[in-house]
């Protein structure tokens, strides 16, 4: 991105005032209208330590985990899978900022600014861009580790699902490479998966993540697990 930011200032300099003030004002203008998006997609970011190299594991972050298990993420790579490769097994972790933040929610549940205008009211709400901030910090509350039987195995599944929209739900699939030495004894996992499930009663998740949208923001904090 520093070579990005570099090539940008060159190109400031060769132009005139006129135009310089020209395009400020259209920045300015953007910036106001589409702040939220540019903040939440700027705080999505990796969860677990990850190399560029490739590896048989593969980190998945950034995903609705109020309504992702390990059993979805095993269904979504065999359709990704080269021929004779397999998942081993998915596991679905907490990670150390989504730890700090379950535990300052199980005493005083979250921490989401009210809407000045209706700090009056009987029932307050809470600011839609406070709400988005918090639902975008939620997608990184877990991460999913996917152990592949080989590194080919792995190095198709992110050639396949990196980048790519999971289901319609707004939440676009983050794969990292995990260094092999990289052990996850510290927590016990939240839900994981080994072998297909039952496809005959199997539903997929179906849902959307208003935050990453220009929609009006759902709380799901305080929602019945849908799991």
């Amino acid at each position: 991105s520093s070579g990005i930011n570099a090539e940008y200032g060159e190109e400031e300099e060769e132009v005139d005032e006129e135009e310089e003030d020209s395009s400020d004002g259209e920045s300015s203008e953007g910036e106001e209208e589409e702040p939220a998006m540019f903040d939440a997609w700027d705080e999505v970011n990796t969860c677990v330590e990850t190399i560029s190299e490739s590896t048989p594991r593969l980190s998945i972050c950034n995903l609705n985990w109020d309504r992702v298990t390990a059993t979805d993420i095993f269904v979504m790579c065999q359709s990704s899978l080269p021929v004779g490769g397999s998942v081993r097994q998915v596991h679905v972790y907490p990670s150390q900022f989504g730890k700090e933040q379950m535990a300052k929610e199980r005493e005083r549940g979250p921490e989401i600014e009210r809407d000045q205008e209706e700090e009056r009211e009987e029932k307050s709400e809470y600011s839609n861009e406070a709400l988005r901030k918090y639902q975008v910090e939620r997608l990184k509350y877990y991460y999913a580790i996917v152990t592949c039987d080989s590194t080919a195995t792995a190095d198709q599944l992110y050639k396949e699902l990196d980048g790519v929209e999971y289901q319609l739900s707004s939440s676009i699939l983050d794969l990292r490479y995990v260094p092999d030495d990289i052990e996850f004894d510290d927590d016990p996992p939240s839900s994981t998966c080994v072998s297909m499930p039952d496809m005959t009663s199997y539903k997929p998740p179906q849902f959307t993540t208003t935050a990453l949208q220009n929609s009006s923001v759902k709380l799901t904090w305080d929602e019945t697990d849908q799991n």
